[in-house]
């Protein structure tokens, strides 16, 4: 299958999750909401909550954040729960994180939805079956791009619409 032929698929598949395309600014309300309540910045909740995400679904995920933020323990990756611990701590979310995951899941929760956040999801709506490193987290990006600009959309929407296709809802 050719790139345009999987970022055709992708813009079908945005049709069937468009519902889906608004997931960002829920939960950038989500956080700000959360940081208002700790009285912490939305870039130190938005970096906790990337922090903590990896294999974490996103109830679990903002449910740990908070219990985080609250000095809780929470069974997360050790590596994952230092990384939250620097940023609490008040280092840059973006000096922190390390995964090209973490920091656009980063960035389109504070707003910026140029990035996409490429998880299982974004590959298997694909067809990729390797790992997300690199070349391989570029190429399915370049992918997101590709159809999201098809459709006039950004690409964490366009990102966002195909997670809730594939993945069954918007939870």
């Amino acid at each position: 299958m050719t790139q345009t032929h999987i970022a055709e698929r992708l813009v079908s598949l945005y049709h069937v999750g468009a519902h889906g395309e608004d997931w960002y600014d829920s939960a950038q309300l989500t956080c700000q909401g959360m940081a208002d309540e700790l009285g912490l910045t939305l870039d130190t909740v938005a970096g906790i909550v990337s922090a903590l995400s990896p294999r974490v679904r996103w109830a679990k995920n903002i449910e740990y954040a908070r219990r985080f933020a609250q000095g809780e323990h929470v069974p997360v990756f050790r590596t994952s729960r230092a990384k939250a611990q620097r940023i609490l701590d008040g280092e840059a979310p973006l000096d922190v994180l390390s995964g090209p995951k973490t920091r656009a899941f980063f960035n389109n929760l504070t707003g910026d939805l140029r990035h996409v956040t490429v998880d299982v999801w974004a590959l298997r709506a694909v067809g990729e079956t390797r790992k997300p490193t690199g070349k391989v987290y570029e190429e399915v990006s370049a992918l997101y791009r590709e159809a999201a600009e098809m459709l006039g959309v950004a690409p964490a929407m366009m990102q966002a619409a195909v997670w809730t296709a594939v993945r069954g809802s918007a939870e």
